[in-house]
């Protein structure tokens, strides 16, 4: 198995080199008036090319930007500190379960070369294939081209990205099922196959009818507005105004109202009483250009997205979905501070493969992710993106608790707020 990180401090890379979104995007923001039905089109301008269709192969990722591994579990705590303990931790909290999995806590990094595990014998022989559910520019294309840079890095087997987007993620998953059970075809995918799973919208067990191999990423949410609003310039003014004005205000966010983004956003106006229009965009690029337009008041998204524009002053945070204010984002309050009563959802992004596929080839994928994980150039990466600020690797049994334990509490809250599950 590879080796657990080590901790260490490392410095906040300031340079994000692959997302896809060119920077000249804003100029053409602010130059020319863009139609909100034409976001499609414009779409081009974001991602230097013509819409994609449905299925797109890239076999030329991106350059590099530049459970606790040990199998203890990780209870994250107000204070920000990381308790590890060997049994799973109370589930008395009020959204229970996916904390515990989430393991909200630093992340430890690791630092130097990394060895690729030892294949199995005749596998691999071309490239793998790692299936996007997402369109290119979001947050789960970026991940999927930063890591089969670092498995190349690793071993020197050509991974090529294909990005399947539609349906909110669900597009892909037939895709994925009819390919050969030979190991050489991974999804990519996020918390929403649980949110899928639960409301019954995907037919497949997120950890039985397809098997995790890792997760990379997990991270938080925050609402973001254009730094030149004049209705609001933080958190306490956008609720007097939301509340003076019901309904009113648009948020650009997902379409799945059983999904991660819509029940934090229901969670807060329910608690705070403030209301919001929120406007669908699957295309998360689509989403950046209506808010930084001008015609979506609000972005819901997670930071390391939109770093891009936040570097560049486009977007400012005016709350965290966290319990604690990470250190990056110390001036902005979190949805507690504000009056939240509520455990928030965390995003979290891994690799699944095909439970059929031969144990020995599953094995070998799961400790090639890890080492990938552990280069120098993904850990690069995952700091550009804010990645570092939680402890975000897990393997295939760290992976398998934090989604069983995501499709338990999605479960408890869609009963709770009245969306309807699969049992019912």
């Amino acid at each position: 198995m590879v080796p657990p990180p080590r901790n260490e401090d490392r410095r906040l890379s300031l340079i994000d080199p692959t997302l896809r979104i060119h920077m000249y995007m804003i100029y053409v923001t602010e130059t020319q008036m863009i139609d909100i039905r034409n976001l499609r089109s414009f779409r081009t301008t974001l991602t230097g090319g013509p819409s994609a269709p449905r299925r797109t192969a890239d076999a030329s990722p991106l350059p590099p930007a530049a459970h606790s591994r040990d199998g203890t579990k990780i209870r994250y705590t107000t204070d920000s500190q990381a308790v590890l303990e060997e049994s799973n931790m109370s589930r008395a909290m009020r959204f229970t379960g996916f904390v515990a999995g989430a393991a909200i806590a630093l992340c430890p990094l690791a630092s130097g070369a990394q060895e690729a595990p030892e294949p199995p014998e005749g596998f691999p022989e071309r490239p793998l294939e790692i299936l996007v559910p997402y369109g290119t520019g979001g947050g789960s294309d970026q991940l999927s081209r930063a890591m089969a840079n670092a498995i190349e890095e690793v071993s020197g087997t050509s991974v090529q990205v294909t990005n399947a987007p539609g349906g909110g993620g669900l597009a892909a998953i037939p895709d994925f099922m009819a390919a050969p059970k030979d190991g050489y075809t991974m999804l990519e995918s996020i918390d929403a196959v649980a949110t899928n799973y639960v409301s019954g919208r995907m037919e497949q067990h997120p950890t039985e009818d397809i098997e995790p191999l890792a997760i990379a990423q997990i991270t938080f949410n925050q609402l973001y507005i254009r730094p030149d609003e004049d209705r609001f310039t933080n958190f306490e003014e956008f609720v007097e105004y939301a509340q003076e004005n019901p309904g009113v205000l648009t948020v650009a966010n997902v379409g799945n109202q059983g999904s991660m983004e819509r029940i934090n956003m229901h969670l807060l106006e329910q608690d705070l009483d403030f209301e919001t229009k929120q406007i669908a965009f699957d295309e998360p690029s689509e989403r950046y250009a209506s808010v930084i337009g001008g015609h979506i008041d609000v972005l819901f998204e997670q930071p390391g997205d939109v770093r891009q524009f936040l570097e560049a002053g486009q977007l400012k945070p005016i709350v965290t979905f966290f319990e604690s204010r990470p250190d990056a984002f110390s001036e902005v309050p979190t949805h507690r501070q504000v009056g939240g009563d509520f455990t928030a959802l965390n995003r979290f992004r891994g690799f699944w493969t095909h439970p059929d596929v031969p144990e020995e080839r599953k094995r070998y994928l799961e400790a090639l992710i890890g080492a990938a994980w552990e280069t120098d150039s993904f850990q690069e990466f995952n700091r550009t993106k804010y990645m570092h600020l939680v402890n975000s690797y897990r393997d295939t049994e760290g992976a398998t608790e934090l989604i069983n334990n995501a499709i338990e509490t999605y479960t408890n809250v869609y009963e709770q707020i009245g969306i309807e599950t699969r049992g019912d």
